[in-house]
């Protein structure tokens, strides 16, 4: 007889895999939706409402006295349109040698709210393979080495999952303080000065 076993748990198979604990916390978490997804594959199609994709993603480094922004987005990869949930930044704020420090709020898109346990993005209707987006930007206002996002992602099901975001804080000069505009504004130099063109060989010397 064989068998699985969390870590701590008895082992009554006569060989028993031990299953990884980083492994075991995440099968416990998300239970109900892994319980889901199996009813999926293995039996009722339409139970496919319930598979939706959420990632959260912010960028490695940001300059100091630049805006972090971590970007939340949610696909529907089942095969029926669905309702999605909701996701939640419950802290965002900036960090200075493990300590907190100044930040300010620089902008999130009108379809988010803000409530009292953080910034609440509900998703819509989603066709299949349709995505939602939503976002957050904060700025240190102080020195600063790392802006952190924690976001709570919750389906259809009402399963969450959280993501913790950390984005390192590097030294330079703001885009905000740039001199030299993007090449896209940069003058074009008056005709006068450019050199000239032929369009055709030089005549030969008789």
């Amino acid at each position: 007889m064989t068998g699985c076993v969390y870590p701590g748990e008895v082992a009554e198979g006569v060989t028993v895999a031990v299953i990884d604990a980083e492994f075991a916390d995440f099968v416990r978490a998300n239970e109900r939706a892994l319980l889901r997804l199996g009813w999926l594959l293995m039996a009722d199609q339409h139970a496919a409402e319930d598979l939706l994709v959420a990632t959260v993603t912010t960028p490695a480094s940001v300059i100091d006295g630049d805006p972090a922004k971590v970007t939340m987005t949610v696909t529907n990869k089942g095969s029926v349109t669905t309702r999605g949930g909701s996701f939640t930044v419950v802290n965002a704020y900036a960090l200075v040698a493990g300590q907190g420090t100044g930040f300010e709020f620089s902008g999130y898109p009108p379809s988010c709210t803000s409530v009292s346990g953080g910034l609440r993005c509900d998703v819509g209707a989603l066709k299949p393979d349709q995505s939602a987006q939503f976002w957050q930007a904060i700025t240190a206002t102080g020195p600063a080495d790392q802006i952190v996002f924690d976001v709570k992602w919750t389906n259809n099901a009402g399963v969450s999952t959280t993501f913790h975001r950390v984005v390192q804080v590097r030294a330079g000069v703001p885009s905000s303080e740039l001199s030299s505009p993007p090449s896209s504004e940069l003058p074009t130099p008056p005709a006068s000065s450019l050199p000239p063109v032929s369009n055709s060989p030089s005549a030969s010397s008789s």
